[in-house]
């Protein structure tokens, strides 16, 4: 992430006295901060409940801090057996779930059936840290609302939340 930032890290270490990790980012000129600050006023927001299924508790502070950002409620479940019951318990209010694929003890493809299970119509965004031509994602039927690769980029997730949010939903789509 920080080679994609235009970075570097530096290390140093001694022995039996420990390391130094310097992280190095380009500075970034007021002209461009306001620039970001201006794309950042017109990106799509809502209001609606959207819940992250990630066990990665950083990509999940992340994905929360944005969207909480664009006015969205944010719930967070770290593991696909508790967030199946979770939702089970609160489905009429979540509008949407973000969906990591790649999780231990239940993965996103059960939990992504188990919820379907429960709602039909859900609507699920498919998160991945891989590409999304990858043998985990091709399983996936037409299915699913999107598809977002991490790291995420807010102009695309607000951009996939809010077209999930304002398509009907899958499985009324393929409903005659």
């Amino acid at each position: 992430m920080v080679q994609n930032h235009g970075g570097f890290i530096n290390l140093e270490s001694t022995p039996g006295h420990g390391a130094t990790f310097t992280v190095y980012l380009p500075r970034v000129i007021a002209e461009q901060q306001i620039q970001a600050r201006k794309r950042r006023a017109r990106l799509p927001r809502g209001t609606e409940t959207i819940l992250i299924i990630d066990d990665e508790e950083s990509v999940c502070e992340i994905a929360r801090d944005m969207l909480t950002g664009l006015g969205y409620a944010v719930h967070v479940v770290h593991e696909g057996r508790s967030a199946v019951e979770y939702y089970r318990s609160r489905q009429a209010s979540i509008d949407l779930v973000l969906l990591d694929i790649n999780m231990p003890v239940m993965g996103g493809r059960e939990t992504f059936g188990l919820l379907r299970a429960i709602n039909a119509g859900v609507r699920i965004i498919i998160v991945t840290g891989y590409g999304k031509d990858t043998a985990e994602t091709s399983s996936f039927p037409s299915a699913v609302n999107g598809f977002l690769q991490k790291p995420f980029q807010i102009e695309l997730l607000a951009a996939r939340v809010r077209q999930a949010l304002d398509s009907p939903s899958v499985y009324q789509e393929h409903v005659p």
